[in-house]
């Protein structure tokens, strides 16, 4: 804020300015220890400036204070008139030496020294308080500063406020404080100093920082050893007048020990300022200096850092040294017939900005940078995907491919993560294209895309490359695919999808090798909606549509609907919600040192939100049974087995048995067993079964019923205890029974027979 600024004339009345803002002024005017109020008006019509001299509280020894306050401050506020009730006004001090170098909390703003009263946003602290309370915060900030207490001993320290108003500068901070550290340990915590090659960013590079164009805006491309100048000048031609937009600039900090409280300004601004920094800090700038001068570059900026360390941990940062950024306009000049850079080159100060990185992704997101460098396979970019994908490189992973085949039409923005100007383009590259300028700046990111199928992707190639698969395809294909002996992968699987008009979302997690294969895990699922009312309702649903509209097959136990259709009701918050809680669950299971099989649901009811839940359902693996006649198989949940081996040992010598329950695939030939029920009235004895009917009816129904029919009867069971699995000829004949039964349906006969050790199926 410059003088030249200000309009000095004063205003007696105040209340030509509104009664919000009179009423200010009089409460200022009323305030304790303030004297000699005036307001002034400003070039602008909106804004006042009220001054007023405040007394201060200061140290009863004042050979303690460690800078100079005076008892008597003059403190300059500026007003926004229309929102002064709402706006802290700024503070400055009005003395032209007031110590900022010295001080925390302050800075020069134009002439005038700035003073930050709190830390966050003061608006917020200034609605909840009185206009008394907000001057009495005034009039302590001076006093803790004449006493050294603006930062508390618990406080990190706080960088340099300066305003910046040259431009920016890009690099990783840790990854210049790493090799300092390290230089410092290498050399008993020696000064030194160090090159840097940096570019400025071009207009491209501007447009994806959201950087103004007519602003500086440099990047670091790399720290080199002392050792290394001779090679960076010659690899980056820094001789040539043939401008290539490479530079060259100077890191220098001082001794390990050397720890600095003061901050700094640059009173002219010159090269100068610079060299008294040198010999501030003891660092070895004016050396590093010398050495470029005596190279031919012919390059007249160049690039100056400090490195200054701080007494605690810097605001924000991971280290105690604070890393101070300027760019110099170099002048060479003979005086004496001795070459030099001239000590008036201009200087100016350049604010840093922290490259966007997977690192810096994790720690703001809060996350864990544990396995974030794992390769993750991602299948389906349509509405559900394109928001998982977004989380997942919010949260840091940086290293996905997208396989998916389709386009962004018009009606996909109701639901779509990607915006207008994607229609018509490749959904998959789009995601790429968005995430690469998230990621400008990081070199170890890798997004990339196919667009193609995923299936003809996997058949001709090793995706077993990848550590993660993520199918969010919809696709009953790929379902299909995923399920089949044929697909190996050895990484983790999870496999979601949202359903029962967006009430449902589903994940199913397969662990390392495919323990559980993913049609295993669904019939896990729809077992559970024995139990769990919100995938009943879903699976009763399914089966209206299935018998009503012929939407679907009997034999299809692929989940879902799929959210690719522009006749779908389905809107983009419930989408957002299920994405949400995928994209935190595969975060956590990405991270997870063993992979586990399970299966989780979010629920969401829009009419009762207290009925929203995720929920983890337990599993156990299947044992697996191959018959060479007929190319069947036999999947029997383990639950199961567990059930049947507690009943041979109950009932002794005796057989026992009853109905298998379950799910039966014509297409791939697959029975799956997922339940038994034992009729009460059956009779068994050593070597007879004979199985009641009582009860069977009723029980079957409501398993059909709850599940949809996705679970009902797919054969008979017994045990045979203390002998073989072998078929008697009853149990031969009870076979027929059952094939007669199920005559004019496509469906088998099919009987099992259990001892303590094993099983075996008969099917017909």
């Amino acid at each position: 804020m410059a003088k030249d600024n200000i309009l000095m004339k004063e205003i007696l009345d105040t209340g030509i300015l509104g009664i919000e803002f009179d009423k200010f002024c009089n409460s200022v005017k009323n305030c304790t220890n303030v004297s000699d109020v005036k307001i002034f008006s400003y070039i602008s019509k909106k804004i006042a400036i009220v001054t007023f001299n405040v007394k201060v509280n200061l140290p009863l020894r004042r050979s303690k204070m460690k800078v100079k306050i005076k008892e008597i401050e003059n403190v300059l506020l500026l007003c926004s008139i229309d929102e002064i009730y709402y706006r802290a006004p700024m503070v400055f001090s009005s003395r032209n030496d007031f110590p900022v170098n010295k001080l925390p909390h302050t800075f020069f703003l134009g002439d005038k020294s700035y003073i930050c009263l709190h830390r966050g946003n003061i608006d917020d602290w200034y609605i909840e308080h009185t206009t008394e309370e907000f001057i009495s915060r005034i009039r302590s900030w001076f006093s803790d500063a004449a006493s050294g207490q603006l930062i508390r001993g618990s406080d990190e320290f706080q960088p340099m406020l300066i305003e910046y108003r040259t431009g920016n500068i890009i690099y990783n901070y840790s990854e210049v404080t790493n090799f300092i550290e390290s230089y410092w340990k290498q050399h008993d915590g020696r000064n030194g100093y160090a090159f840097i090659i940096f570019s400025s960013n071009t207009i491209k590079d501007k447009a994806y920082l959201n950087i103004d164009d007519n602003s500086i805006s440099i990047q670091i491309n790399g720290i080199y050893n002392k050792n290394s100048l001779s090679s960076l000048i010659r690899e980056n031609q820094l001789t040539s007048v043939i401008k290539n937009n490479k530079f060259i600039g100077i890191l220098t900090w001082g001794f390990r020990d050397n720890v600095c409280s003061d901050y700094f300004e640059l009173s002219k601004g010159t090269l100068g300022d610079l060299n008294q920094l040198d010999d501030n800090l003891d660092t070895n700038f004016r050396r590093a200096l010398k050495v470029l001068l005596n190279k031919n570059i012919k390059r007249g900026i160049s690039l100056v850092l400090y490195a200054v360390k701080r007494p605690t941990k810097l605001e924000g940062l991971d280290s105690n040294i604070e890393i101070l950024n300027f760019i110099v306009q170099l002048k060479r000049e003979i005086i004496c017939k001795t070459q030099r850079y001239d000590i008036n080159s201009h200087v100016a100060a350049l604010n840093h900005l922290e490259s966007f990185t997977s690192k810096l992704a994790s720690k703001i997101s809060g996350s864990d940078i544990t396995n974030m460098s794992k390769k993750i396979l991602f299948v389906g970019a349509g509405a559900l995907g394109s928001k998982i994908v977004f989380h997942l490189a919010r949260n840091g992973f940086n290293n996905i491919k997208i396989i998916d085949n389709d386009i962004l039409l018009s009606h996909n923005l109701a639901r779509h993560a990607l915006f207008a100007d994607s229609i018509g383009k490749s959904k998959s590259s789009e995601i790429v294209h968005k995430l690469n300028s998230i990621y400008y700046l990081d070199n170890s990111k890798s997004f990339s895309n196919e667009y193609k199928s995923f299936i003809s992707y996997a058949k001709n190639n090793d995706i077993n490359n990848f550590d993660v698969l993520l199918d969010f395809s919809a696709s009953k294909p790929i379902f299909s695919y995923l399920s089949s002996a044929e697909f190996k992968f050895k990484g983790l699987l999870i496999r979601g999808e949202i359903t029962d008009k967006g009430k449902l979302g589903l994940l199913m997690r397969n662990g390392y090798n495919k323990n559980t294969e993913l049609d295993e895990t669904a019939m896990i699922l729809f077992f559970n909606s024995v139990e769990n009312s919100q995938i009943s309702n879903w699976l009763k649903r399914y089966y209206y549509l299935k018998e009503n509209v012929g939407e679907s097959q009997f034999e299809d136990i692929v989940i879902g609907l799929g959210c690719n259709t522009n006749t779908m009701v389905l809107s983009d918050e419930i989408i957002s919600y299920h994405a949400a809680i995928f994209a935190n669950y595969i975060k956590k299971s990405i991270k997870e040192l063993e992979y586990k099989e399970s299966i989780s649901i979010s629920y969401f009811n829009e009419n009762d939100y207290s009925k929203n839940c995720f929920k983890k359902l337990d599993i156990k693996d299947f044992s697996f049974l191959h018959l060479d006649k007929g190319g069947w198989t036999i999947k029997l949940y383990n639950l199961v087995w567990e059930k049947i081996q507690s009943k041979l040992e109950k009932s002794s010598s005796n057989e026992t048995g009853g109905i298998l329950l379950g799910h039966l695939n014509l297409n791939k030939k697959c029975i799956y067993v997922m339940e038994i029920f034992t009729p009460p009235d059956s009779i068994g004895g050593p070597y007879l079964f004979n199985k009641g009917s009582e009860e069977t009816k009723k029980y079957l129904h409501d398993i059909m019923y709850k599940t949809g029919e996705m679970i009902t009867y797919v054969g008979d069971w017994h045990t045979h205890p203390n002998m073989g699995t072998e078929m008697s000829h009853k149990d031969a004949l009870s076979l027929k029974e059952i094939k007669e039964k199920l005559k004019g349906t496509p469906y088998p006969a099919h009987i099992m027979i259990f001892n303590n050790d094993s099983f075996n199926s008969y099917i017909l």
